[in-house]
Formats: structure tokens, sequence, C-alpha cells
């Protein structure tokens, strides 16, 4: 991507305006462990368009392992909605195809794990069309680009070159730099295509196929939870067509029964993750089999004992495959059963609960996102580190092992909640205003680190991984990101010294970014500003220059600012030190 001659982008100083507040900054992870910085735009209540290589990129190990989306950042601690983690993401299958190297299908379409449009809006989208649609139309995009200030958006107004059935090229104007891939590009109000790629002389937009746009508007469709268990047997019938469809439920059971024919009863779902799945066939009046088949009729599990005996089948499923549960009555009628099951994702699954009052959402052994529904619920997260996205409804959840992350789509001032510093124990009681009706009420919380707000986060720590909070402020003059923040906790929990922490913070690029000096003078004066945000008094500055002459250690000073009553006093608002 290139600056075509003079760079004409403009920062968006105000980022929550009507047309702006829909731009993305997007974080991704790929299986080898690299990560990018790219841009989106809201199309939906939590539907993101980007480029295909934001998701996907062969080199790096195909799909993206995960993905983060923050609308409106405006800097590294200002981010008006918060952010979202992806929960599924999909690009254009002839950009997959061709290995990432056909640009003129380089789009994807990202669904985010809470409907972040219901506070930034969403753009509208146009696919298809002539080829000459936008030749020297004067189009905008926005985004938010490498080589500006960390996490802070830019915005610019140009003339399409040349408009062809897939792309929109830019020769003269429309400057772009990596970072922006995926940045919306408008005529109005209207996406018509996403900064792709550049050579030295043209940045290049990739308009959004009439193919492709149907996967949109589909995943578009799809992004909230259907309906699931319970569903009556008496729709059953014995043939694919004819099955009753049903949705796996997670970590409960489900239950159906109490039929009675002579045919059987075929029930018919479509597993929504990879992983290990039980069905239990009771209370049966006759002999009863139970057969797992894929959409084909071929058997994958079956049960089958003589008499009336319990049943039971376990299985491994695929995300997106068809499958057929058989129940069939060795002879005669059926008179009677109750068919419970039950799914158990692979660890680091994103979760979905089905919104069914009383259900139980339970985590894996591994970082687990859980996205929990409206309704009644219970969410026993396990081990790792988890996020739980809450929605409406009283919840109890248990965040278990690990550092994990209840998010809210409310704002924090919004919220009623009381945090019992002893053991961590997070109740949420009522709300002060109705834009609340978004999220939940009546919650109680435990083992959960962080609570995520629209507008904030706060941290529940311990006392030696609150001091490393104390450190990022101290270090860093910032609150920390919940990602760096739980690896250092982790380093904490590990054996890593404060001390050590505090070396490894001010070896650090930002840690250079204040203290880059060889004056002791100039050291003290940094830290007591970026620790405290003042300047030192006179007696306190010598007291700590004439340390550091004798020989006491930058890091150890550093160390004992994080500690002092007053860095614990200027961190009391968000940091909650537990136990």
């Amino acid at each position: 991507m290139a600056i075509l001659g003079t760079d004409d982008r403009v920062q968006v100083g105000n980022t929550v305006q009507p047309q702006y507040k829909a731009i993305v900054s997007i974080v991704v992870t790929f299986p080898d462990g690299a990560s990018a910085s790219a841009s989106g735009a809201m199309i939906g209540r939590n539907t993101v368009l980007t480029a295909g290589h934001v998701v996907y990129d062969a080199a790096h190990g195909g799909y993206a392992k995960s993905v983060f989306v923050t609308p409106a950042a405006n800097g590294n601690d200002i981010t008006p909605y918060g952010q979202a983690a992806g929960t599924k993401w999909v690009a254009d299958s002839s950009w997959v195809a061709g290995g990432g190297s056909d640009f003129s299908h380089d789009t994807a379409v990202i669904s985010i794990d809470r409907p972040m449009g219901d506070y930034t809006g969403w753009y509208s989208y146009a696919s298809g069309g002539a080829a000459n649609a936008y030749a020297n139309a004067t189009v905008t995009t926005s985004g938010y680009p490498g080589d500006k200030p960390n996490a802070t958006m830019w915005t610019e107004t140009g003339v399409v070159d040349r408009s062809t059935a897939t792309a929109l090229d830019f020769t003269t104007a429309l400057d772009v730099y990596p970072g922006q891939s995926g940045s919306p590009v408008f005529v109005g109000s209207t996406i018509v295509a996403v900064v792709s790629n550049a050579s030295d002389t043209t940045n290049e937009a990739i308009r959004i196929s009439t193919s492709f746009a149907a996967v949109i508007a589909d995943q578009i469709a799809n992004n909230l939870p259907a309906a699931l268990w319970p569903v009556s047997s008496a729709d059953a019938g014995n043939t694919v067509a004819t099955a009753a469809a049903f949705n796996l439920p997670v970590g409960t059971s489900g239950t159906v029964g109490n039929n009675t024919d002579s045919n059987g009863d075929w029930f018919k779902f479509t597993a929504d993750y990879s992983g290990s799945a039980t069905w239990s066939l009771t209370g049966l009046g006759n002999d009863l089999d139970l057969v797992l088949t894929d959409i084909n009729g071929n058997v994958i599990a079956s049960s089958r004992h003589s008499g009336v005996a319990d049943e039971s089948v376990t299985a491994t499923l695929t995300a997106g495959a068809q499958y057929i549960l058989e129940v069939l009555p060795v002879a005669g009628l059926h008179s009677g059963y109750t068919l419970k099951g039950t799914e158990t994702p692979t660890a680091g699954t994103a979760l979905t609960g089905t919104g069914r009052s009383g259900e139980l959402i339970a985590g894996t052994a591994g970082a687990d996102l859980i996205v929990a529904p409206d309704g009644n619920n219970s969410i026993a997260a396990g081990a790792g580190d988890d996020r739980i996205i809450i929605g409406s409804g009283a919840k109890t959840i248990d965040g278990g092992a690990g550092y994990d992350v209840a998010a809210f789509l409310g704002q924090q001032s919004e919220l009623n909640f009381t945090v019992n510093r002893t053991t961590g124990a997070v109740t949420l009681s009522s709300y002060s205003n109705s834009s609340a009706t978004l999220t939940s009420t009546g919650d109680t919380i435990t083992g959960v680190e962080f609570l995520q707000f629209s507008d904030s986060t706060l941290f529940l720590l311990g006392p030696s991984q609150a001091a490393v909070a104390r450190l990022y402020t101290s270090a860093f003059g910032r609150t920390p990101d919940v990602g760096g923040m739980t690896a250092q906790a982790h380093a904490s929990d590990a054996g890593t010294s404060l001390l050590d922490l505090a070396r490894a913070f001010l070896n650090s690029p930002e840690g250079q970014s204040h203290f880059a000096t060889a004056d002791n003078t100039a050291y003290v004066t940094a830290l007591y500003k970026t620790a405290l945000g003042r300047d030192p008094d006179a007696a306190g500055l010598q007291v700590q220059v004439n340390a550091l002459n004798a020989g006491l250690e930058r890091a150890s000073l550093l160390a004992n600012f994080a500690n002092s009553a007053e860095q614990k006093a200027l961190t009391a608002s968000w940091l909650y030190q537990i136990g």
C-alpha cells in the first residue's frame, strides 16, 4: 500500500461521530503465532466487513485463530464501545482456494460476540454492478494505518481512476498504508469496496462479488442463536426429509421423548462445534435401539442392547456437518422414552448457549469464548483464560481457573454491583437507565478476573497480580490491556519476580519511550510524571536521585513506585485487590 504523492490523510479527532463510529480496528493472530492489525466496518448488529487476507493468510497457517474488533478506537486508551471477540470469520472461497493470491476476491466477513452495532450503528454495502459503475466517482475511506500513532483513525477522499468488475484502482489520490487493509471505501454512506493491495503506483480496493454478498447475508441472518431443545418427537419422521430438526445443546442435556409409532423417530441436526457428543435413551417402555448416522445414512455409532434397557452413544462431531439420530423400535410401537444429548466442544471453541432458561453452559479445560444467551442460565467456564459474553437475564457465572473476562454490553455507570474484596465475588443488582436492557441483571460472578464494560475494564486480582497491574501504570502511564495483563500474570504465577518484570518493562520499546535517559534526575522526574501523574516535590526528587546514585537499580525504584500508597490510591477506581 502506498502514499500517492503527498499524504492527504486526515486524522479523525472525534471517532464517535455518526459517519465514523462503526469503523473498526482489527487485531488477528494466526496459527503460526504471527499477529497483524487491520481495519473494517460494521455492516450488521454483530457483523464486520473486511479484506480476505485479514483473516486468511496461507503463509501463516491459513485462517486466523483469534480475531478482536474495536469500534471507533481513538488511541491506546480510548475505546468508546469496548472490544469484541470474533466468533466466526469467513473469507471469499476463491481467495482461500487460490491460497491468498487472487486479490479480485480479497473480501471477508467476521461475526463478533455481541451486538456492537446497537451502539455504533452499521453501514449499508453494495455488491455486483457494471464494471464502470464507479468510474470517476468520489469516494472516501477511513481506517487505522500502521504508520500513524497506534489505534488512531484516519480518513481521506479521492476519485476512482479505474473501475472494473472486481476492483477500484487509485493512481492519483486515496493514500493507504498497511493497517488500513479491510478499510471500507464509501460512495456516500454505502460501502462499495474494501482496501486490499497496492503496487508502487496504484492502490486497489476490491468490490464485493454477488456470490460473496450471499455469504455475508447468510452470516448476518445466522449470527443470533436459534431456538434449540426441546422439540416434540411427535414431529419426528423416519426419513431425512421428515426428521425433526434440532440443535445440540452444549454443557447440559436437551430432552425429547414420549411418542408412539412403529417406524422410529429420526432427529436431524447440524453440529455447531467440533467435539465429543453423548446421547442417552432412558425411560423405555419397550425395546429401542439408538443409532447415529451421517446425513447419507452411514452409521457412526449405535447402541443395541437386548430387551428394555437404556441405550447410549458417544461420537466425535465435525463443526458444520449434518447428522441423523435414530430412535428405532426393535418390535412394535414406541411406548415412551426420554432422549438426552449434550456436546463437549474442543478447547478454545466459541460456545453459544441456547437461551433456554435454566441451562448450564459448560466450558472446557482450554481458553474458551462463551456467548451467554438471554435467559436465566448458569455458566461454568472451567480452566483456561476464558472470555464470557453476558446476555440479559440472571446468570450464575463461575470463571474457574485461569484469567477470565466477563464482558457486558452496558457502560460501567449503568450497572449497580458490589465486589467482595475478600473472595472476589461480584453481585450485579440493577441498572440506572434504559439502555442497560441490552445486558444482564441479577448476576452472581465468581472466579473472574476482568469485568469488561463498553467504556471501561475493572481488574479483580490477587496481591501479586495487582502489583503487576500497577507496574503497567507506573511504567507506561496507562491501564493494562487484558491480553498483556494476562500474560504477565501467568509469568508472575510461574515465579517471575516483580523486579524482573520491572526490568522487562523498562527495556521494552514502550518503556524506553518514557525513560530513555542516562540522567538519574531526568529518570526520577519522568517516573513521577508517568506513575503518579505529577511533578516530583523537591524533597522526594532528592531522596530518589540519591538512592539511584548510591546504587539502587532503576527497576527497583519502578517496582517501589508500583507498590506505593499513592499509586494504590490512583488505581483504586479500576483495580480491586482481592484477598
